[in-house]
Parts: structure tokens; C-alpha cells; sequence
């Protein structure tokens, strides 16, 4: 079954264990039925993550 995004994920349970000069998450969610695309499609989907990741940190 797919992950219903109600639970807390890594991200929200490493910022509960660890104090804030020592961690910073960055959590993104994807619905799974991107991972089933064409290779292509999911390729495409996985640039434009990477690139908005990228352009985020040098913000």
C-alpha cells in the first residue's frame, strides 16, 4: 500500500532527536504513480526535483 503522508516521516522524527545546529531536513513527497512513468517521464520528474533542490539551497 501506498504511504498515506499522515505519519511523520525521517525528516520530522531526526528533528525531534536532534537540536537545530546540528540538523536541517529538506522532505519531499512524490506520489508513486510518477515512479510507474516511462523511463523518460520519470527521468524528466527526477531532473526537475534535483534542479529545484539545487536552486533552493543557493537561495
Amino acid at each position: 500500500n501506498p504511504y498515506r503522508g499522515v505519519t511523520d516521516g525521517v525528516c520530522t522524527w531526526l528533528r525531534k532527536q536532534l537540536p537545530t545546529t546540528r540538523y536541517a531536513g529538506i522532505e519531499i513527497e512524490l506520489n508513486h504513480r510518477y515512479s510507474s512513468l516511462p523511463a523518460r517521464g520519470w527521468r524528466d520528474i527526477r531532473e526537475a526535483l534535483i534542479n529545484a533542490v539545487k536552486s533552493s539551497l543557493r537561495a
